[in-house]
């Protein structure tokens, strides 16, 4: 008799996290420049000192959620480069 099977578990209870999750992202050296050059772009732009290149991919996260459009082009992006860039 299988024991996991018969033994009766509480129901999960599901809690939404309200701290924030660290995210680590390894970049090359030419994405790095690259995402450098749009932040001191957009604080030319709005003449401001920096822009946090976390909160570039924090906008860009923004917009994979709410234009379907530029979601589909970022997983055919993945889909051609196989995804995972990194191994």
């Amino acid at each position: 008799m299988n024991v996991s099977a018969t033994t009766s578990r509480p129901p999960r209870t599901t809690t939404v996290r309200t701290t924030p999750v660290r995210v680590t992202v390894e970049l090359a050296s030419m994405e790095h420049r690259l995402i450098r050059r749009h932040c001191d772009h957009f604080a030319d732009d709005f003449g401001v000192p920096q822009v946090a290149g976390a909160e570039v991919f924090r906008v860009l996260l923004g917009l994979l959620d709410s234009d379907p459009q530029l979601a589909a082009r970022v997983g055919e992006e993945l889909r051609h480069t196989g995804g995972p860039r990194r191994r």
